[in-house]
């Protein structure tokens, strides 16, 4: 490198760079002749244009008023600047066009940016207005303007609303609407990396905003932090939708199609290949990664290193960034960051509901570390880069070449301690681990039943002691019906809607179809090899009876093992441990039905044994194959269900458990081996806890039980098709969900796009429903969700009322209620709610008034109506409740009762509300039997003859929701969707006519809450069901130890006679 020599010239470049001030280059080349100073000048030519790259990465200089297309910064280091004057920024008046100036809100290496004023719609507005040089060539400024016309085409509350782009006096300008806020980019650096709940939920709102821009038919192409915002009221704003394209990639200058920020590019951008959404997708995944690490998956000190670095797959996986994270939320931002885009998301929809599913989880899922990581600390201090000396230091050590690029930014170098050095590319382990034996907890923990003040989270069904690996994993399922899974538990075969058979594999969470299905044919009983290679099932065909199949899990080579027959059902149960035979049930046209084994290879059935009546279920083959255990239903009185084994040499049947005579479900459920063959696990109902179940264990040697049965594990809750994996882990399914209470500003008319929503509160997210505004506007009461400590039960709820003025929240403390979830009814004077619960004393349901201020609660009425419909009266004499007569007003003062609307010939009446002059009714009526019945909107006087405004029929559906504050409309919703339930918010006249839409939708079964009493805002709820695959690692040999409450260890029970040789060890299945 040429000497820095004493210029003053020089000087004075260096503090222009380190101001960010613009360098007319050309000029100093041409005033100056020495060889030495133009070598030098070009030099640091090269060094503005890296640091211009650099602030491409940085936000705006005022966080807290930081403007829709702010990403660029005048700020390396994060420090608020001193904002110049607009005059002197721009060397013109403060306005441009119907724009007036107000202030220079950011500097970026293309354009100025300033909070404006348009004078024609008075509107505050953030305006970006490229710099001459930028525009000097018609066909640049043009690209603009028309990028930023098909912008303004994208409405959605998470992208940030363009309003407009012109050429004029010369200048190309973009306006959009102003966020007042903070970006991403600032938030990590002042207060560190985010929790993978608030990633998560960003992360929604960021792919609702992708999808609307891909619909759109456009590509955002630069997602990163610097160009997302969070708005003062939580709302998340994606920014800069792709207006840097040309910029960007002409300032890069590296080949191929770069556009966007480097260490956000997907590796096929690197390669020079074309941008998808699933390019979009990636760059969501490292602004994710980048939010709970503060570093990036793939790094480099330069362009180069960077783009070999995603050449040779070389990058640091999330869960080495950081430990302590939750296994979903990690799963579902390695999928985004497959550097194969065909492995990623297929939609940011997609994303949307993998993430949905990880940040329902991750309230309730305990992790526990052996050594926990923490995320990046950040310095107290900033270190501010206007600092000449500190910045003439980094130029002086990068002519010295000791200056290493950091392409993700001059904040980063300054403030964030680098990432752990790229892992190299690993293969995937194994989807399930074995945890330690946990501790044994000194008492159970209870069940809570009604928490005083703020509810505390509740406890998990599982415990791990300090140390353990994480104890247990939660894993979103395609659909309930899933077939036997492969040995290691990666692999599980199930026919979807389409009755295609489909492979999913759990460590990736993909689907892949293994056979189409030919027209007329049905596919059923799908169950995977031991290896995970094949898949064995039933096969219906078009000309008539029944086929057994089997086909490798690529689709390739399917073969014809149990040719048609029409005289009984072949029904795989289970594969030998060596994949030579398969289990199955015969099922005869006459009844009967029989225990066989079939060759994999095809050939005549082995009959094991023949059921003159009751057919067995859930028969699973001993890991020698050399015994069957089987679930049959007894002819006892009352009926149980217990465990059998059956030997393949032709012995009888023997006995092994019972079902218990006294309880009120007497079934055993679900066998399956331990690994070594001595130990039989199965369900049985807990007698603690109402419709939960236990898992208990039986040793068995040859074929033989040795002792009693004994628990091994309490409170599983409802589960359903349970196992045991080869590492020990035990596997079942479970019905999970979320939901979230919203509000936002709506045109009933239809003819106003809705204002963006807002969450009902910011605590809790992902667990609020049924919100319902006071009758003066002042407060909103809704539920809250906490986890239940029993798996696949209901939630327990809580009451919580919000303060819309000063955002104070109270908790509601009813005693000895148990709350149903429904939503809520104000009384007329704000001052109570009522509610439908269960009196935990007497074990009776009923609607109760509960005071907002003191919690005291009182009984209205008693009912068991579920679903349950009530509501108070406008003036607060009655309260009208749906019961088997139909809707029944009840008098508060005095308790008389009177028919407002008979059910008469409906199967059912509801919802319903009440006129907001409270002389009519507005309901649904159903008749007929249900999957065809017919559903009505009726609308009648109180007292008075019903006349029917709308009706459909079975599938199709209809909801009422509310009547509009004016008492003229009615509002009801229509189903627009089966897969994910979604419904459309429809309007019509109370006399009758045609119904409008007002273009609002939401997603779930819950629907509106309400409408604010000025009719401009609207309450409601947007909820999701899906089954989850929940999995416990082994303790250990349970058969030295029982394992109690929640899954741990209570202490030593192995039974008397019970050989220690063959202590049955949850150390792999059969």
């Amino acid at each position: 490198m040429t000497d820095v020599p004493r210029d003053p010239s020089l000087l004075g470049i260096l503090r222009a760079l380190a101001d960010h001030e613009s360098v007319d280059w050309d000029s100093l080349e041409s005033h100056r002749d020495e060889p030495g100073f133009r070598a030098i000048a070009r030099e640091l030519h090269v060094v503005n244009q890296i640091s211009t790259f650099h602030r491409t990465l940085q936000e705006s200089p005022d966080p807290a008023a930081a403007s829709s297309l702010s990403s660029l910064s005048s700020s390396s280091s994060g420090t608020e600047l001193e904002r110049p004057p607009i005059e002197s920024a721009l060397g013109r008046p403060p306005s441009w066009g119907p724009l007036t100036l107000l202030e220079h809100v950011g500097r970026g290496s293309f354009a100025e940016v300033f909070r404006a004023w348009d004078t024609r719609l008075d509107r505050e507005v953030a305006v970006k207005l490229l710099r001459d040089r930028e525009t000097s060539g018609l066909g640049e400024g043009s690209s603009v303007i028309g990028e930023a016309r098909l912008l303004a085409k994208v409405r959605h509350p998470n992208v940030v609303t363009v309003h407009g782009a012109e050429r004029l006096d010369g200048h190309v300008g973009i306006w959009t609407e102003f966020i007042h806020g903070h970006t991403l980019a600032h938030l990590v650096g002042q207060q560190g990396p985010f929790s993978a709940d608030e990633a998560s939920a960003i992360g929604i709102d960021l792919c609702r905003a992708l999808a609307a821009v891909h619909q759109a038919g456009l590509l955002h192409r630069d997602i990163k932090a610097q160009n997302v915002m969070r708005e003062e009221g939580g709302r998340i704003v994606l920014m800069d939708l792709g207006a840097g394209k040309g910029r960007m990639s002409g300032a890069m200058a590296l080949g191929g199609d770069l556009t966007g920020t480097p260490l956000y590019l997907a590796p096929e951008a690197w390669q020079g290949g074309e941008a998808t959404p699933r390019t979009d997708i990636y760059s969501l995944g490292v602004l994710l990664y980048h939010l709970v690490t503060g570093a990036y998956p793939v790094s480099g000190t330069t362009l180069d290193e960077v783009r070999e670095a995603h050449r040779a797959r070389r990058r640091t996986l999330l869960r080495d960034a950081r430990a302590d994270l939750p296994h979903a939320f990690v799963d579902v931002v390695e999928r985004a960051l497959a550097a194969d885009p065909s492995a990623r998301y297929e939609s940011a929809g997609a994303f949307e509901a993998a993430l949905k599913q990880a940040h329902s989880a991750l309230a309730i899922i305990p992790v526990a570390t052996s050594a926990r990581a923490v995320a990046p600390q950040r310095p107290a201090a900033n270190i501010g880069l206007r600092q000449g000396a500190v910045w003439l230091a980094a130029i002086v050590a990068l002519f010295a070449g000791a200056f290493l690029l950091d392409v993700g930014g001059a904040r980063s170098r300054w403030r964030t301690p680098e990432p752990p050095s790229a892992a190299p590319t690993q293969t995937l382990p194994s989807p399930i681990a074995a945890a330690p034996r946990p501790a044994e907890p000194s008492s159970p923990t209870p069940l809570p039943v009604t928490p005083a003040g703020p509810p505390p989270r509740a406890p998990s069904p599982s415990v791990a002691e300090p140390g353990a690996q994480p104890t247990e994993r939660r894993i979103r399922v395609p659909q309930r019906w899933l077939g036997r899974p492969s040995r290691d538990a990666r692999y599980f075969p199930y026919v979807d809607e389409k009755g295609d058979l489909q492979i999913w594999e759990l460590t990736g969470g993909r689907a892949r179809r293994a056979i189409e299905k030919e027209a007329g044919d049905t596919l059923v009983s799908p169950v995977m090899s031991p290896r995970g290679n094949r898949v064995a099932y039933a096969l219906s065909t078009a000309a008539g009876g029944w086929e057994l199949r089997v086909v490798n899990a690529d689709g390739t080579w399917p073969n014809v093992i149990v040719p048609r027959q029409t005289g009984y059902k072949p029904v795989p149960l289970d594969w030998s441990r060596d994949e030579q035979n398969i289990l199955c049930r015969l099922d005869q046209q006459d009844g009967t039905a029989d225990l066989a084994l079939v060759p994999a290879s095809g050939g005549a059935p082995r009959l094991l044994h023949t059921f003159a009546k009751w057919a067995p279920s859930n028969a699973r083959l001993s890991p020698n194959g050399r015994f069957v255990v089987y679930r049959l239903r007894s002819d006892s009185q009352p009926p149980r269900e217990d465990l059998f084994v059956v030997g393949i040499d032709g012995s009888p049947p023997r006995l092994l458990v019972a079902g218990e005579a006294e309880s009120p479900y007497p079934y055993d459920r679900v066998p399956a081996w331990t690994a070594d063959g001595n130990g039989v696990l199965f369900l049985r109902e807990s007698t603690k806890v109402r419709e939960s179940q236990d898992a208990w264990m039986l040793s068995v040697v040859e074929g033989v039980p040795q002792g009693d049965p004994f628990p091994v594990l309490t409170n599983l809750g409802p589960p359903s098709g349970m196992g045991l994996t080869d590492d020990g882990a035990l596997f079942y399914m479970v019905l999970s969900g979320s939901s979230e209470a919203y509000t936002a500003s709506i045109d009933l008319t239809g003819d106003v796009v809705r204002g963006a929503p807002s969450r009902i509160s910011a605590t809790n997210i992902g667990r609020h429903r049924v919100p319902v505004w006071s009758p003066d506007g002042a407060s909103i009461v809704f539920y809250t969700e906490q986890p239940n400590p029993v798996p696949g039960f209901n939630p327990i709820m809580t009451l919580t009322v919000r303060d819309l003025a000063t955002g104070a929240e109270r908790f509601l403390t009813p005693r000895r209620l148990g709350l149903s979830g429904y939503a809520a009814e104000w009384s007329a004077d704000a001052r109570s709610v009522i509610v439908k619960a269960m009196d935990l004393d007497s074990q009776r349901s009923g609607l109760f008034r509960v005071d907002v201020r003191t919690s005291e609660t009182t009984v209205v009425v008693w009912t068991n109506q579920n679903p349950p419909h009530f509501q108070c009266s406008p003036d607060g004499r009655d309260l009208f409740y749906v019961d088997s007569r139909g809707i029944v007003a009840h008098d508060l003062s005095g308790g008389d009762e009177r028919i407002a609307v008979a059910r008469g010939a409906r199967s059912s009446v509801g919802p319903f509300d009440i006129s907001p002059d409270g002389r009519a009714v507005a309901f649904v009526g159903r008749t007929g039997p249900q999957g065809s019945e017919t559903v009505t909107l009726e609308v009648q006087t109180i007292g008075g003859t019903p006349r029917e405004l709308l009706r459909v029929t079975s599938p199709n559906d209809l909801r009422f929701q509310l009547w509009t504050p004016d008492g003229q409309d009615i509002l009801f919703t229509q189903w627009t969707g089966p897969v994910t339930p979604s419904f459309a918010l429809w309007r019509i006249a109370a006399k009758g006519g045609e119904p409008r839409d007002t273009h609002f939708a939401f997603t779930g079964a819950l629907g509106i809450g309400s409408l604010s009493p000025d009719g401009l805002r609207i309450a409601y709820t947007e909820r999701e069901l899906f089954w989850e695959l929940w999995i416990k690692p082994t303790w250990g040999s349970v058969g030295r130890g029982r394992v109690g409450a929640h899954g741990t260890t209570t202490g030593p029970n192995r039974p008397a006679k019970l050989a220690t040789n063959h202590t049955p060890s949850l150390s792999g299945v059969s």
